[in-house]
C-alpha cells in the first residue's frame, strides 16, 4: 500500500507476553501513568534494531500507533490479548505455508479478517487486510463456492 505521496506504512510485530503488560491494566480502557511512555519506548526500541535493515527508518516515521496484548483485549475483545485466532504452536502447523480461507462453500460468501488464513504471515491486522484484498479480487473474478473449507489443525 503505496499513498499518492509516495510514503507507505510499515508494521513491526514483535510478540509479547500478556502478562507483562497485565500490571499496566487498571481496567477497561484505563492504563497505568507510565503505560504509554514505556510502549512508545518498547517501539522506539523496535525500531531502533530494524533501523540497519531500513536505513533512515526512524527519522521517516511521521506517525506511530503502538498496541500491545492490552490492546488486543480491549479494542478487539481478544482474550488474553490474542492477535490470532488459529494456533501459534508450531507443532500445530501440517505445512510450511499459510493456506488462504477466503472462499467458502456458501455462493458469493467469502471470509476476510485474519482467519482467513490458516496462520498469520504478517500479523493480524495485516493478514486481515491482505485477506480482505483476496476476497475482492475473488468477487470481481466471479470466484465460485468451494467444496471443502480447510479448517487449520484439523485432520
Amino acid at each position: 500500500m503505496v499513498s499518492s505521496e509516495g510514503k507507505a506504512p510499515i508494521v513491526i510485530r514483535a510478540e509479547a507476553e500478556y502478562n507483562h503488560f497485565a500490571k499496566c491494566r487498571l481496567g477497561w480502557r484505563q492504563r497505568s501513568p507510565k503505560y504509554q511512555e514505556y510502549k512508545t519506548r518498547l517501539a522506539q526500541a523496535l525500531i531502533r534494531e530494524i533501523d540497519p535493515l531500513i536505513p533512515g527508518l526512524e527519522k521517516a516515521i511521521l506517525v506511530m500507533d503502538v498496541a500491545t496484548p492490552l490492546t488486543f483485549e480491549d479494542q478487539g475483545g481478544r482474550s488474553g490479548g490474542a492477535v490470532a485466532g488459529w494456533s501459534w504452536d508450531y507443532e500445530d502447523f501440517r505445512d510450511d505455508q499459510p493456506k488462504e480461507l477466503v472462499g467458502t462453500p456458501i455462493k458469493g460468501l467469502f471470509m476476510a479478517g485474519y482467519q482467513a488464513f490458516s496462520a498469520l504471515f504478517m500479523g493480524g491486522v495485516p493478514t486481515a487486510m491482505e485477506s480482505g484484498k483476496r476476497a475482492a479480487r475473488a468477487v470481481l473474478q466471479g470466484m465460485g463456492p468451494i467444496e471443502k473449507i480447510l479448517i487449520p489443525g484439523a485432520k
